[in-house]
């Protein structure tokens, strides 16, 4: 199979940059990551400081409840961290596709001309992962939320969604 060697400048063009949609939808996933990261660590802060306020008072609900709400705080910055980590990696591979294409016009080296191909599967399969950690912190998220409301058991949730149907 020979190289791709494009002649025409606006075949060149495109081909080097059909990779920049899936980079600014990266960079999009990226940027709401971030932002949800610095969230998520300001509220860990918030409710750490709390807890070491009310260090005396350490059998309360209240300090099981910021133990509990804290744990699960730091799983969800911890999916939310990999998820940026691999973004920015997926970017990074997308953009080495986009200069691998480029790179191949000039130097037709026959043994890789998958590489565009391959740098951009892997930059794809990275992006589904983060899209994973994120589901998974998303799935985390309801957990605080029962905590912060009070609800630890499955009966009490059924009584709070009937309270809220009823209103």
């Amino acid at each position: 199979m020979s190289p791709m060697i494009l002649t025409d400048p606006s075949s060149f063009i495109a081909a080097a940059l059909a990779p920049a949609i899936a980079l600014s939808g990266c960079a999009i996933l990226a940027s709401t990551s971030h932002t949800k990261h610095s969230s998520i660590m300001d509220r860990l802060r918030a409710l750490n400081a709390e807890k070491r306020e009310n260090q005396e008072n350490s059998d309360t609900p209240r300090t099981e409840s910021l133990e509990r709400q804290i744990a699960i705080l730091y799983r969800r910055a911890q999916h939310t961290g990999k998820s940026i980590f691999l973004l920015s990696f997926a970017m990074a591979c997308i953009i080495l596709s986009s200069i691998s294409i480029a790179v191949m016009q000039y130097i037709p080296f026959t043994a890789l001309h998958s590489l565009p191909k391959w740098f951009f599967v892997f930059g794809i399969f990275l992006v589904l992962y983060s899209l994973i950690e994120e589901l998974l912190e998303v799935r985390l998220s309801f957990r605080v939320v029962r905590y912060e409301l009070g609800i630890f058991d499955e009966s009490a949730l059924k009584t709070a969604e009937k309270n809220f149907r009823k209103a």
